[in-house]
């Protein structure tokens, strides 16, 4: 730790075992540096203003910087032992990265962290205003939220973010220790979001797909670990994706893909010239239970074929159990003479159609 303080106080210390200290006055505090060791950069360019009186603490202002991020904080604190109060959290630039513990333990792990100490003994109602930041590379323009700190436990009464192309409504509940316990209700909506900066900016480790996408979906969670979490979602989406490409298609993507060698690049945007399934449109509306989607309409359009399909993917196993039908838009001669599987089926032994 490193910087000046500078004080003006009056505490009344009694001789007594067990009389209550009294203290009055203002302290203050310059270009504080502090290394704990419990975030991933240190606190630093840090100034603050308390008035205190009795268990009463006054924040007038207390300013900081960490890593890339700087905040802001006013409010009033009540005890010693054990705080309690109500709490402002302003921002102009928050990367989540610069704030997360350097803790071995999971977000709902079940040992003690450095920092559990100290959550333990917070009674806080947090107002939290940001102007943009960023979650992993995923950038938001505004996060507004109501929170509760209360014994450890962090309940997220309220929260709303808003990105670049849509936003996300967030409620629910992160609770540690013996008893660890996360559920997270969402809502989400998008429109005309860059399908493949949205799988990289959250690093989900897929890429292979480009479009503009538009949804909107409510969705449950809950588990006592981040394991049990995707066995777990619940909820619904409206999902359409607008002038696509599939890049490194699975096997279901190969057979569609079949039928359109004669025309894969076909009425392409130049963007888009690039292997893979291009598509025009892909609808579906979906329902999912504890980590399994089902949709009845999926629907795909693309300049040589369309394609409807129903059936369910098992998120947590990584399976997909679909009918797909297709509807392609060139010859049966195209088709017979590119596909012979299909040809055959078409044609039989004696080559004649069978219908």
């Amino acid at each position: 730790v490193k910087g000046t303080l500078d004080a003006d106080l009056r505490m009344d210390v009694p001789i007594r075992k067990g009389g209550e200290v009294k203290t009055k006055g203002r302290l203050t505090g310059e270009n504080l540096y502090i290394d704990s060791g419990i975030f991933n950069s240190p606190i630093k360019e840090g100034d603050f203003i308390l008035n205190i009186s009795g268990k009463q603490t006054d924040i007038d202002s207390l300013n900081f910087k960490i890593g890339k991020s700087d905040i802001s904080l006013t409010g009033n604190l009540t005890g010693w032992d054990r705080l309690k109060g109500d709490i402002s959290i302003e921002s102009s630039f928050l990367d989540t990265a610069d704030i997360m513990p350097l803790e071995s333990s999971s977000v709902m792990g079940t040992e003690p962290g450095p920092m559990d100490s100290l959550m333990k003994k917070l009674n806080l109602d947090i107002d939290l205003n940001i102007s943009k930041g960023y979650w992993r590379e995923l950038r938001w323009k505004q996060l507004e939220a109501d929170l509760n700190l209360l014994a450890g436990a962090l309940f997220i009464n309220r929260s709303n973010i808003y990105l670049e192309h849509g936003s996300l409504d967030i409620k629910g509940h992160i609770l540690r220790g013996a008893e660890p316990d996360m559920a997270i209700n969402t809502i989400i909506l998008l429109n005309k979001q860059p399908v493949e900066k949205l799988l990289r900016d959250i690093r989900f480790g897929f890429q292979g797909l480009k479009g503009d996408l538009t949804m909107a979906a409510k969705l449950y969670m809950r588990g006592k670990s981040k394991e049990d979490l995707i066995p777990s979602l619940t909820g619904a989406a409206d999902v359409t994706i607008q002038t696509g490409l599939m890049k490194n298609p699975n096997t279901f993507i190969k057979v569609l893909d079949d039928l359109s060698l004669q025309n894969i690049f076909k009425e392409r945007p130049p963007d888009l010239r690039e292997d893979g399934l291009f598509f025009e449109s892909i609808q579906a509306e979906a329902e999912i239970n504890k980590g399994i989607i089902r949709s009845e309409n999926f629907t795909m359009r693309s300049p040589v074929f369309n394609a409807v399909a129903y059936g369910e993917s098992d998120l947590d196993k990584k399976t997909v159990d679909f009918i797909l039908a297709a509807q392609p838009h060139g010859t049966i001669d195209t088709i017979v003479s590119n596909i012979p599987i299909v040809g055959f089926i078409i044609t039989g032994e004696d080559r004649s159609v069978l219908a």
